[in-house]
């Protein structure tokens, strides 16, 4: 049956294949948004088979675009070629004409049967996505893990005619399904040369992140602006993941080419710190006229500081349910984000922020300042995995939500502390400018009856990145008194 759409939206769809729903698609991630794609279903009669089948997927909103469905446990590959709202041809094929009894399994379970050393027989299916072009490639045989480097290892896969493929999940896009029987696998074909998507970077990454930890200071850290100078082009991809997600008021591409064309290609490395892009305009300006007044510039850490001591510094606060022993840490390290109150944690987190390919995965933390700030504020990311740290520029909006969002007013080993401390303005995100499009739909904030504060204040919330130093604090006051509560007002 036809899909009961509007013309705009109908599909004309070649025989024997039949459109039963298309609508707009928005991104769960973007909402409120333009829709950037077509949802579909598609209804037909596979090859050799008298019964139909339903499948269905989402096909981006442009001219020549493509997607591909599959079916793993068949072998079938579905490609849907689109221009605009209409199907321009759809074409199936199998990965092989008699496919095997396999079963689907996620790659963390895969890991698992791994490591207690069964023999496992399997395929793979990567999905190479690059350059608008979508390829499909399979190896098959049988599965190890591989150690590359201390603390990393992938997926090895031998297959029947001894070639290796070494596959880490988190860099393509993987279907793994297993089988008990290595005849199966036999059946299967490979790509005749050996599949590599590792990483082979992250040795150096590791060791600048342990190095910046131990440092216990990341953005105004010599070996941090050392690592972008090194390799430009590296940069520019990393710059280009961390920054696409900016608003209309930046354009991270328009910005690498401004800064290389007027500072020099060892300056896109000022780019790694989230407070120049947020104040870009002004540092361009900034760096640009001291050029001029000079005749050179400092490195890109000195010039750092001078725009920092150019922007200056704000009181900001922070409220915390603390034991004895946190708050002695606290005295002797400053203020810690949640991923740096473990080392190792805080140096995963780090060399994978560090990481300028595009993971296929799903991390459970971070990998940008964009999503830092998103996860922070929408809990979808794991807290103890955070590099940010949550402050105000009011102290009753510390107090309140330090005390009623810790989830330890009931344990009677922690006590509120209001931690008063004095920051760069280089150091304080604000949800504006290039992050504005990760501000609340609010109109305000209230705390108790008396305190209200406008959602267009953007100093209500603001976060600092990695760690607050000790000598930025300027005073503790410990907080007896239960504080009022605070509520959003939303729109």
């Amino acid at each position: 049956m036809e899909g009961s759409t509007d013309d705009r939206e109908k599909l004309r769809v070649p025989s024997p294949w039949k459109t039963l729903r298309l609508n707009a698609y928005t991104s769960l991630e973007h909402p409120g948004a333009q829709h950037i794609g077509r949802e579909f279903e598609i209804n037909y009669i596979p090859q050799g088979c008298s019964e139909s089948k339903t499948v269905s997927g989402i096909v981006a909103d442009s001219k020549g675009a493509q997607t591909t469905i599959q079916d793993i446990k068949t072998g079938e590959l579905i490609s849907v070629n689109t221009n605009w709202d209409k199907i321009v041809s759809i074409k199936s094929r199998f990965l092989q004409e008699e496919p095997p009894e396999f079963y689907d399994i996620r790659h963390s379970d895969l890991v698992v049967l791994l490591k207690r050393g069964l023999p496992i027989y399997g395929r793979c299916l990567l999905s190479v996505v690059e350059d608008q072009k979508d390829e499909k490639i399979l190896a098959s045989g049988v599965f190890s893990l591989e150690q590359i480097t201390d603390g990393y290892k992938v997926i090895k896969i031998t297959d029947s005619n001894g070639v290796v493929h070494m596959v880490d999940p988190d860099r393509v896009r993987t279907d793994f399904a297993v089988s008990d029987i290595p005849e199966d696998v036999r059946l299967l074909k490979s790509s005749p040369e050996g599949i590599n998507f590792i990483d082979t970077d992250r040795t150096e990454r590791v060791k600048l992140a342990q190095e910046l930890v131990a440092d216990k200071y990341v953005l105004d850290n010599s070996k941090y602006y050392e690592y972008f100078s090194k390799d430009p082009g590296r940069s520019k991809k990393l710059l280009t993941r961390w920054y696409r997600q900016a608003s209309e008021t930046f354009n991270i591409k328009k910005a690498i080419q401004e800064v290389g064309s007027n500072l020099g290609a060892e300056y896109l490395a000022t780019l790694a710190d989230p407070g120049i892009v947020q104040h870009f305009d002004a540092f361009f300006a900034f760096a640009k006229d001291l050029k001029k007044i000079s005749g050179t510039l400092p490195s890109p850490l000195e010039l750092r500081k001078s725009f920092s001591e150019h922007l200056g510094t704000k009181t900001i606060y922070r409220g915390m349910m603390l034991t004895d022993a946190e708050l002695a840490l606290v005295k002797e390290s400053g203020i810690l984000s949640p991923a740096f109150i473990d080392k190792d944690r805080a140096a995963h987190v780090i060399q994978e922020t560090l990481d300028p390919t595009r993971r296929q995965s799903v991390a459970r933390h971070a990998r940008d300042f964009f999503s830092e700030i998103s996860g922070r504020l929408t809990d979808s990311h794991d807290e103890e995995n955070s590099t940010s740290i949550s402050v105000s520029a009011y102290e009753p909006v510390a107090r309140s939500v330090g005390y009623h969002s810790s989830g330890q007013t009931k344990n009677p080993d922690k006590h509120m502390y209001v931690f008063k401390c004095e920051v760069p303005v280089i150091s304080l995100i604000k949800m504006d400018n290039i992050f504005e499009d990760e501000r609340r739909p609010i109109t305000g904030l209230t705390i108790g009856d008396s305190e209200a504060y406008k959602g267009t204040d953007l100093e209500v919330e603001m976060f600092v990145p990695y760690n607050i130093p000790l000598n930025a604090i300027r005073g503790i006051d410990r907080i007896d008194e239960v504080p009022p509560k605070w509520l959003w007002s939303q729109r």
